[in-house]
């Protein structure tokens, strides 16, 4: 029998090279990083940033802020992923940096964090965002929703409530604004995992509406029936700001739909009555 072995000829032709340089599997932070530059977000972030450390060997708050960034887009789950990038030479050329922050360097830095730090880098970046994103002619869709994080160990807030996926699992329960057209987060409460939906969601409407330009002009309210309640639905009415919102039905509601005769057909698979 005669085997006929191609590997080594293969082999053969596949030329093998070395080189001294610095090679990463994450290279492709370096568009991002770049990008983040020209958007002068380094700047913006060493004005949002507190930093009151006197040392002479502190890493730059900025720096940390980017090493953090860095570690999300590279898949990191926690805090002590950060580790995988310390000694990575390429991921400290891309940001600029002689050394990378250390897992509790950054967890302590941004567990200082008090109340009013944080609001005014909330208000740094949300005056930033701002900045960025204008409605089209017709205006811009508001998408109001909320999720449910399931926690685990002892965080603050973290409390049994809903939660379809883990139940029973202590969890938040934040609510979220969102303009559609421009896919942006406008605004967010974390709130406790026993809170309701449609909890607080008018002052929280309140506070998104103060975070658009006066000029911006919204098209519409979009939500779904965890938002149908009264209260809301009138503030919204107030406020002359159309809405779509599903509406919560109950078990007398489906008797009513299954008892309408007169559907006009709309379009394809949409009828109304």
């Amino acid at each position: 029998m005669q085997e006929n072995d191609t590997a080594i000829g293969a082999a053969q032709r596949l030329s093998v090279r070395y080189t001294g340089k610095p090679v990463s599997g994450w290279g492709g932070l370096l568009l991002l990083m770049r990008y983040l530059e020209r958007r002068g977000v380094p700047q913006l972030l060493e004005r949002a940033l507190p930093d009151g450390r006197t040392s002479p060997n502190q890493i730059p708050v900025v720096t940390m802020a980017l090493t953090f960034f860095a570690t999300v887009l590279t898949g990191g789950r926690r805090f002590a992923h950060v580790e995988r990038l310390r000694s990575d030479e390429v991921i400290r050329s891309i940001l600029g940096a002689k050394r990378l922050p250390s897992a509790m360097t950054l967890t302590r830095y941004f567990g200082g964090f008090v109340h009013s730090q944080a609001e005014h880098l909330s208000a740094v970046l949300g005056e930033f965002t701002r900045s960025c994103v204008s409605a089209p002619p017709v205006g811009e869709v508001l998408d109001l929703d909320s999720t449910v994080f399931e926690r685990y160990g002892s965080q603050q807030g973290s409390l049994k409530g809903h939660n379809p996926r883990k139940h029973g699992r202590p969890s938040h329960h934040p609510i979220l604004a969102m303009l559609a057209g421009a896919k942006v987060v406008l605004h967010s409460w974390l709130r406790s995992g026993n809170t309701g939906s449609a909890r607080g969601v008018s002052a929280f409407l309140a506070e998104t509406l103060e975070r658009l330009p006066e000029d911006f002009r919204l098209y519409a309210v979009r939500a779904d029936s965890g938002f149908f309640i009264h209260d809301f639905l009138k503030d919204l009415e107030r406020r002359d700001i159309p809405y779509a919102i599903a509406v919560r039905v109950h078990q007398l509601l489906r008797h009513r739909i299954v008892a309408l005769t007169d559907w006009q057909r709309i379009d394809r698979g949409l009828e109304v009555a």
